[in-house]
């Protein structure tokens, strides 16, 4: 079986080696029927698992940083990726991903009890390494749409996102969200996008659209609501701690940079420092909502 999907414009398939193994329902809205022209990656789904992890040389980078988060060990050789997944920092891994060296062509090996989870997580990495070519950035944020553009809130895992998401809906009848984890933007001719996608964290966010950015704000827990115009040079920094990719390529990170400094360029970004009140969706909607045309 094979199925073909795009997001954000650009296409990728998933082919499964086992009748038994079936497509998360996360991915169902952005199935199409055939591939689009911009092709990121084929993902091969084996069920075939794995057990020896010692494949002969050292991880050239380990990601491991939140307890509670994924971790990736990255392999690095003779051309090739190999990638061990493991649901948080401690846990054993649950798959493997083996990469030509361009991320166009990879299988992942994965047992049953980590099948949403290994596909998931599979998709998203190779779509944020394979996009940057297309000028596309997958982003850790939740993003609410009013009007003709979407607003993308920023900040760091706890920091308050969703529940910020949820009150400018139950602030303003228009307001409605597009993705609550990993939406992503993409620099296009007439400006830039943000997409829908099918990783959406713990809220079952999966809608196959988009709308213009209108604004980036991180967001910072405080005990009033105040709200601060960033400069450039503090807007990047923000938007990098927020995008995906391979930051510890260089080459990769160089590719990050020219984007973020074109996204800057052309959106502004906010610091907001807030409660979880509806006087913080007020104040945030007033100071950054750009006016439908």
């Amino acid at each position: 079986m094979c199925f073909y999907c795009s997001v954000g414009g650009l296409g990728f398939s998933l082919e499964y080696s086992s009748e038994r193994l079936r497509l998360p329902d996360n991915f169902k809205p952005f199935v199409v029927e055939a591939p689009v022209t911009e092709q990121l990656f084929n993902l091969t789904i084996s069920s075939a698992g794995f057990d020896n992890r010692d494949i002969g040389f050292p991880p050239l980078y380990v990601d491991a940083q939140e307890p509670d988060m994924p971790r990736l060990e990255f392999y690095h050789n003779a051309n090739r990726w190999i990638v061990f997944m493991a649901v948080h920092r401690d846990a054993d891994c649950c798959a493997r991903i083996e990469s030509n060296e361009e991320w166009s062509d990879a299988t992942l090996y994965l047992r049953d009890t980590a099948h949403d989870f290994a596909i998931n997580n599979a998709t998203m990495l190779l779509y944020a390494i394979s996009g940057l070519k297309y000028n596309v950035l997958e982003m850790h944020a939740s993003v609410i749409i009013r009007g003709d553009y979407g607003y993308l809130f920023l900040g760091k895992s706890g920091t308050g996102k969703s529940t910020h998401s949820r009150l400018w809906q139950e602030a303003f009848d228009d307001a409605w969200l597009l993705n609550d984890d990993n939406p992503v933007i993409r620099i296009e001719k007439d400006g830039l996008y943000v997409y829908g996608t099918p990783w959406s964290g713990k809220t079952p966010c999966y809608k196959n659209k988009r709308s213009q950015v209108g604004a980036f704000v991180q967001l910072y827990q405080a005990p009033d609501n105040h709200i601060e115009e960033c400069r450039p040079s503090k807007a990047f920094s923000l938007i990098y701690s927020s995008c995906s990719g391979l930051k510890f390529i260089p080459e990769s990170r160089e590719t990050l940079y020219d984007i973020i400094v074109q996204t800057v360029n052309r959106v502004k970004c906010y610091e907001l420092y807030c409660l979880p009140n509806h006087d913080a969706a007020y104040l945030c909607c007033e100071s950054v909502s750009i006016k439908s045309t």
